[in-house]
């Protein structure tokens, strides 16, 4: 996932998944039991030459 910042020449560079888990002990009737959790790290910033 790559998302550039606002104003700036920067761009944010993120590496994600999703992964399907049973819902929470506390959560609402209304939920499904199993639910996507997404899993997101963060690699880096890149600065751009020219836009």
């Amino acid at each position: 996932i790559r998302l550039r910042e606002h104003g700036t020449k920067k761009v944010h560079i993120f590496k994600g998944e999703r992964v399907k888990v049973k819902k929470p002990k506390n959560a609402p009737d209304w939920m499904p039991k199993n639910i996507w959790k997404p899993n997101v790290k963060k690699i880096g910033v890149e600065t751009l030459k020219d836009i």
